[in-house]
């Protein structure tokens, strides 16, 4: 994780590994995340991250489900488990 992350990006207590969040402007996904700068007088209660794609700052909300082992948090946000891959095109022709 590149020293520009935030300090305190939550791991997963089964694995380890970090939390995954996306950016909700370009929905960049990931854990490398670099905290934004704001005035001294506009620290917000929630750590603000700036999206190295499209440059937008946002508050990161986790996956509720870890990535790499399935663990579940108390919070989080949902994904969409009814997604399946398109077929391939040896699929396609079989």
């Amino acid at each position: 994780m590149p020293e520009a992350a935030i300090d305190a990006w939550p791991n997963c207590p089964e694995c380890g590994q970090p939390r995954h969040t996306n950016c909700p402007f370009c929905q960049t996904a990931g854990h490398e995340f670099p905290p934004a700068h704001l005035p001294y007088t506009q620290i917000p209660e929630k750590p603000l991250v700036v999206c190295p794609t499209c440059d937008e700052p946002f508050t990161p909300e986790y996956l509720r489900a870890c990535e790499w082992c399935d663990f579940r948090f108390e919070d989080g946000l949902e994904t969409n488990s009814s997604y399946s891959p398109p077929a391939t095109h040896l699929q396609m022709h079989q």
